[in-house]
């Protein structure tokens, strides 16, 4: 069997590679004997499952792209088999009403007057790529990553140069005025530069996934070599929250606060849903990734104003769930974790039910089915009202269902406000 000489793995390498040397040195052996072997089936097999279980435990022992790229280096074992396993384990899903603690809700009664935020859970309709600065990874094409926990992520900087990026191409260029009032402006020898009113929030994921690029050669037709890039694959919810706050209008009167607000709200919401749905954000968006659905969640706004009001609209109430259901429910009126499954709604299905449900505490699978159906249908607007209740601000909120819907509103809001100024004058 390969032996490997601890004490020059201490010099260049951590102190993980030499822990982990037994088993790669037992996978290099079990790989030779693979090849050994090529002919005899029953053997060529016995060795392959060896072979996969080593692979199973450096993955639980080691970091990956550690072992991977000592792979890579000292050919001591096929790197592309471990990353295939590493392919088929990928992290869990981290649930995404536990990511949200991570998005807290701005305290407006700290805020100039008329500074806003939005804030919304989105689903992605195509898959997010970005470009980490991890260069020692298992992959060439990392998704950007937060520092401490680990989970995929759109930075603040990254939203503000993609909305920058989507109004532009609505029109408005880097000169125009409001734009250098939303994103702020770059000091020159004509400007001294400002900073923008809008502030942006990060967004995590809770689960990542592999995208696979092959390039084609234009004669043959024919793939040259796939590239592997990790996502944010489709289907993953992200929450988005931007704060504005106007703090060139400190000290102005109230009505020109208004005209600025209205203008600026009117402006980033277009922006806003360009982005999402048509030009997306992240990398590769002329190739269609990084879009979202139009219908969101849990969309609210909340405007520092005293006479700032939305358009009135009929809404369906609010569906309280009865006594029984509180039971499989959070504070925050998501079902609990002992009872999310892989059945509708991303509840239990009822076999999982069936084994689990009572040691969970639940009730007759008969009561768990009707549960399943009012959180399918109202449990989302649920959520979205014990949202709005426990915002700490004495400014009402209003609440949204769809990018388009808010897009609408606040154009009508910004048409209102222009023809009542008009007949004042």
């Amino acid at each position: 069997m390969t032996q490997i000489n601890k004490s020059t793995l201490m010099e260049p390498f951590p102190r993980k590679i030499a822990e982990v040397s037994e088993l790669l040195s037992r996978l290099c052996q079990a790989e030779k004997d693979i090849e050994t072997n090529r002919r005899d089936t029953v053997l060529r097999k016995q060795y392959e499952q060896q072979a996969l279980v080593l692979r199973h435990q450096l993955l639980k022992q080691a970091n990956y792209s550690l072992v991977y790229n000592y792979m890579e280096a000292t050919k001591i074992a096929d790197k592309n088999a471990f990353r295939a396993v590493w392919q088929q384990n990928l992290p869990p899903v981290i649930h995404q009403e536990w990511l949200t603690q991570f998005n807290c809700l701005p305290n407006m009664d700290l805020l100039p007057t008329g500074s806003f935020f939005i804030h919304f859970t989105f689903t992605l309709q195509k898959p997010y790529l970005s470009r980490d600065d991890n260069d020692f990874y298992i992959v060439d094409n990392p998704i950007v990553r937060d520092k401490v926990f680990r989970w995929p992520m759109v930075r603040p900087s990254a939203w503000k140069g993609c909305l920058r990026h989507a109004l532009w191409q609505l029109g408005p260029q880097k000169e125009d005025k409001q734009i250098q009032r939303l994103f702020g402006s770059v000091k020159d020898n004509e400007d001294d530069g400002k900073r923008g009113c809008l502030n942006f929030y990060p967004t995590f994921f809770g689960e990542s996934g592999l995208e696979v690029i092959n390039p084609h050669e234009r004669k043959t037709r024919v793939g040259k070599s796939p590239i592997l890039m990790e996502s944010a694959p489709i289907g993953s919810d992200g929450t988005f929250t931007l704060l504005y706050v106007p703090f060139n209008c400190i000290g102005q009167d109230e009505a020109e606060i208004h005209q600025q607000v209205t203008e600026d709200l009117a402006m980033t919401v277009k922006g806003l849903s360009a982005m999402m749905t048509t030009y997306g954000f992240g990398a590769k968006t002329s190739s269609g990734f990084g879009t979202t659905t139009d219908k969101v969640k849990n969309g609210m706004v909340n405007v520092k104003l005293t006479d700032f009001e939305f358009p009135t609209k009929d809404q369906m109430q609010v569906q309280e769930p009865n006594n029984d259901f509180r039971n499989y429910l959070d504070d925050k009126g998501y079902a609990k974790d002992s009872f999310q499954g892989i059945g509708a709604g991303g509840l239990l299905s009822n076999n999982e039910y069936g084994k689990n449900g009572a040691q969970a505490g639940g009730g007759t699978l008969s009561e768990f089915k009707r549960f399943r159906q009012w959180y399918q249908n109202h449990g989302a607007k649920w959520q979205n009202h014990l949202a709005a209740e426990t915002t700490e601000s004495d400014y009402p909120t209003h609440k949204f269902e769809s990018l388009s819907e808010l897009v609408t509103e606040c154009e009508a809001i910004e048409s209102d406000h222009k023809a009542g100024k008009e007949e004042n004058v």
